[in-house]
């Protein structure tokens, strides 16, 4: 298998000879920048095949007009990587756009039409509009069931996305009860090593204890969840506001993630992390590159461990507001403005990368992390829970 650096050099050399030999729009030339679009997708950045695909899309809709079934599809998956860049609102109307095309040019039961509602579905989730969400499960469900088999994982999927609007929405039973119906289906269809089949599993056995409380923040408290809003804010399914991380049941991930992340894989490992972010942590390392130790750095990412170490319930909820409240000092000391705290965040980032990998290392990365806090500082952003509360900490009470 190439490595990501050779295979994406070797795509885009074979872009650059097709345009010098054919010209900007020749069928093997859109199909090569096509191809380098989705080698950055593979990489898991949509940033850079954002403006290849499209590019694509423009290019397909002048040569064989914008109805044909090859600008049908590659507006589909122009749409898959809004998605993934976390451009979910563009995401939801363009997927809405090609579910219609769709439907005239393939057919309703057509895979890319399913799957362009899906899309829809999918965003609307995102975007917390759970009820629009169930309607449009409601719908599309029944033509999965028509059209293919039931372990089409596309099926399998959405119906797993279903009983998350349901979760989204409060009705604990409905979702439990979709959750472990799926569950069952999953295991005797996909087998118990199957991803999906591992994900369910991991988050209902043993079975959860409650994992949102259905009151809303407090400021204090709001204030304190928020200091992890950068990170929750690049993430898909995440909470802006709430204490635990996720907008529907997800213990698989956070155990997943913080294993992966940090090595920690129990209560014990994770105080001692938890304790190395407050009290060493990076800063001191990064200290010189910057002029001054760049605290929130490593407050921020406590603060989301702090979240993903309730979520894998390693701690309780009461355990949990105690250790935020740590940060939440520090942070009041050393910074007095949501702006200034994102500032330091986002420069003791950049130098961690360079000092991890080398100057200009994961630049798609950081640009991914720019853009989330420049959504959270956007005053005209409703869900931002940085406009919802403001800084000067000591000032708010619970």
């Amino acid at each position: 298998m190439a490595e990501p650096d050779s295979e994406i050099a070797a795509r885009q050399r074979a872009l650059d000879e097709a345009e010098g030999t054919y010209g900007p729009r020749h069928p093997a030339v859109i199909a090569a920048r096509e191809e380098l679009g989705y080698a950055y997708e593979d990489l898991r950045l949509p940033e850079l095949a954002l403006p290849l695909l499209e590019r694509v899309v423009r290019d397909l809709d002048l040569t064989v007009g914008a109805d044909s079934h090859r600008s049908v599809i590659a507006r589909k998956n122009l749409a898959n990587a809004y998605h993934m860049s976390l451009r979910v609102t563009d995401a939801h109307v363009l997927y809405r756009e090609v579910a219609g095309q769709s439907a005239e040019v393939f057919g309703p039961l057509h895979l890319c039409t399913l799957l362009a509602r899906s899309g829809v579905a999918a965003c609307l989730l995102e975007l917390r509009r759970f009820e629009e969400a169930l309607a449009e499960y409601a719908g599309l469900l029944p033509l999965w069931a028509e059209g293919f088999e039931p372990d089409h994982r596309g099926f399998l999927m959405d119906r797993y996305r279903q009983a998350a609007a349901f979760d989204g929405i409060g009705d604990m039973p409905e979702a439990m009860t979709r959750y472990w119906r799926l569950l069952a289906d999953c295991d005797s269809l996909l087998g118990p090593d199957d991803p999906l089949t591992s994900r369910l599993s991991g988050n209902l056995v043993p079975r959860p204890r409650p994992w949102r409380d259905g009151e809303p923040l407090g400021p204090r408290r709001l204030w304190l969840v928020s200091l992890s809003a950068i990170q929750m804010a690049r993430g898909h399914g995440t909470s802006l506001d709430t204490l635990y991380p996720g907008a529907w049941l997800n213990r698989h991930n956070a155990v997943i993630e913080l294993e992966a992340d940090w090595g920690v894989g129990s209560r014990d490992g994770l105080l001692d992390r938890l304790e190395w972010l407050a009290g060493e942590g990076d800063r001191g390392s990064l200290a010189t590159g910057l002029g001054h130790p760049p605290v929130s750095w490593d407050l921020a990412r406590y603060a989301f461990t702090v979240r993903s170490g309730y979520a894998a319930e390693y701690i309780g909820g009461p355990e949990a507001w105690r250790l935020l409240e740590r940060a939440g000092d520090e942070a009041a000391r050393c910074y007095g403005s949501w702006r200034e705290f994102a500032g330091d965040y986002l420069a003791g980032r950049e130098l961690w990368l360079a000092d991890d990998r080398g100057a200009g290392s994961f630049p798609a990365s950081q640009r991914q992390t720019i853009t989330a806090v420049e959504r959270l500082l956007d005053p005209g952003n409703a869900r931002s829970p940085w406009n919802r509360v403001p800084w000067d900490p000591p000032e708010i009470i619970s």
